[in-house]
């Protein structure tokens, strides 16, 4: 017989992929992407320990093209953006809500 919590673990797994999936068709999902990519480049002053300075451009040029592709794929998400999305990741975070009430409530009992 299966453990009594498997079944919980497998929903909840499901809904938070199901949760990550629609976050990633939101155009924000990608702008704050880019920003974090944008963040991450090489900067004047950083340490850079023994990295040649063709090593640092070749991160920069590859941290700023990953940016950039990120600012795309936003872009197109937005001239295709749907509505129905943004309920529909507002019914999938009520559903991990609710269920974690119910478990809460479930282990209290």
């Amino acid at each position: 017989m299966s453990h009594p919590h498997a079944f919980d673990a497998s929903i909840k797994a499901l809904i938070l992929t199901v949760a990550d999936a629609l976050l990633q068709a939101e155009p924000g999902y990608w702008r704050r992407r880019a920003d974090e990519f944008e963040a991450a480049r090489p900067r004047p002053g950083d340490y850079t320990g023994r990295l040649s300075p063709e090593r640092i451009q070749a991160i920069d040029e590859r941290l700023a093209a990953k940016a950039q592709a990120c600012r795309n794929h936003a872009t197109l998400l937005a001239s295709h953006h749907d509505e129905r999305v943004d309920d529909t990741v507002l019914e999938v975070y009520d559903i991990i809500v609710s269920h974690r009430a119910t478990k809460k409530a479930e282990d209290a009992a």
